[in-house]
């Protein structure tokens, strides 16, 4: 499971290494794919492959469908974490999210979020901000039996 966060810096060769209690917990093959705002998804094999299964089940003749298709898996790369957990970036995918020199690497149970800094910071304060929506985790059942 991958909890926490952590901001670490790009090398000029356009390789991050992923902090070591998230990087221990991955397979040296992962799956790097565009996200839903403007970051970028880490999959271990597992879950790629669980999220791959899921999206052949949906119904082709939807255009929405074919939209998440193509913007998850047209846009993935297999990449091979390095001995030490270090990961290269795709010059294109580092461009989507608009990286610097720096990355917010945030862990999301089966998978892990690659932000810029100052996007994250921004999600932060938005989930932060109970007086905006008090009611909004209102629909979710969150429940420990």
């Amino acid at each position: 499971m991958f909890f926490g966060q952590s901001i670490v810096p790009i090398d000029p060769d356009n390789q991050v290494a992923l902090p070591g209690n998230l990087a221990v917990s991955l397979s040296r093959q992962v799956y790097l794919t565009q996200g839903f705002d403007r970051n970028l998804l880490l999959f271990p094999e597992g879950a790629f492959k669980f999220l791959y299964d899921q999206m052949l089940s949906m119904n082709l003749a939807d255009p929405r469908a074919r939209l998440l298709l193509r913007m998850i898996l047209g846009t993935a790369v297999a990449a091979t974490l390095g001995p030490t957990g270090e990961l290269d970036l795709p010059a294109v995918l580092k461009d989507f999210a608009r990286l610097g020199d720096q990355a917010a690497i945030i862990g999301q149970g089966s998978f892990i979020e690659i932000w810029d800094p100052e996007q994250w910071s921004r999600q932060e304060m938005s989930y932060q901000d109970v007086e905006a929506d008090p009611e909004r985790y209102a629909s979710f059942s969150i429940t420990f039996a």
